[in-house]
């Protein structure tokens, strides 16, 4: 997954490319403990919302777009987003994860 986000965006900071990679094995792991369904575990959603925060995008806003907004059930959505804080700040904008 390294290799391929590091394909994908050669101009990452890597410690938030750890973190998107974190985020990524920790929906994988709710998903396959049943917590959550496996609509939020989207790799493509993933790389479009990252492609967004490089266009400017929040983060918080674009990983709603790609990620969190798959789920329609309220209670997983909240776990989704609770994921999310853990690993993501809220307010990361693009000049902190690109240079």
């Amino acid at each position: 997954m390294k290799k391929l986000l590091l394909g994908e965006f050669p101009n990452i900071n890597v410690g938030y490319l750890e973190q998107f990679i974190g985020l990524f094995q920790d929906l994988k792991l709710k998903s396959e403990n049943s917590e959550i369904s496996t609509k939020s575990l989207d790799l493509r959603g993933l790389i479009s919302a990252i492609h967004l925060m490089d266009k400017g995008l929040e983060a918080n806003k674009a990983l709603e777009m790609g990620i969190t907004n798959k789920s329609f059930d309220d209670f997983e959505r909240k776990l989704v987003e609770d994921v999310i804080r853990l690993r993501i700040p809220e307010k990361l904008e693009r000049n902190a994860m690109f240079f």
